[in-house]
């Protein structure tokens, strides 16, 4: 009984995430106001780059903003910092591969721009909810 119900906890956990993550895509598509027409050549650049190191410097320089202008436009706009941002972009990256390749915990982590896999378990973990092995389980047994 308890396998079941830590495969269904599992399944929602990935559920809500997904959700979250499509209503962030949305957001970050649909930039509100001045602030979000600012700050789209940094999501722009995020979405093509996750995988790379990308600084608050660099996105600023994109947007020609200040750092701290940067910032708080971003936050403003997305309801998430660009790191916030980032990380989620990058986590979805390894749900998909983790659903959907046997690659190793560690090479998914470098692919999707972990240079650290504990970092990389870290932030999955507090995203997700589970940790990248719990999750390709839950999602390699069907319900």
């Amino acid at each position: 009984m308890a396998r079941a119900d830590l495969l269904l906890k599992s399944e929602l956990l990935r559920l809500i995430y997904l959700l979250e993550g499509d209503a962030a895509a949305v957001q970050s598509r649909r930039p509100e106001g001045s602030d979000g027409h600012a700050i789209r050549p940094a999501l722009s650049y995020l979405a093509e780059h996750f995988t790379e190191t990308v600084t608050v410097e660099q996105l600023s320089a994109r947007c020609n903003l200040s750092k701290s202008h940067f910032m708080f436009c971003f936050k403003r706009s997305t309801g998430m910092s660009a790191m916030e941002h980032l990380s989620q972009l990058r986590i979805r990256a390894a749900c998909e591969a983790l659903s959907g390749t046997g690659r190793s915990v560690a090479e998914i982590a470098a692919d999707c721009g972990y240079n650290n896999l504990s970092n990389f378990n870290r932030q999955f973990k507090r995203q997700v909810g589970c940790s990248p092995a719990q999750y390709r389980k839950a999602i390699a047994r069907p319900g």
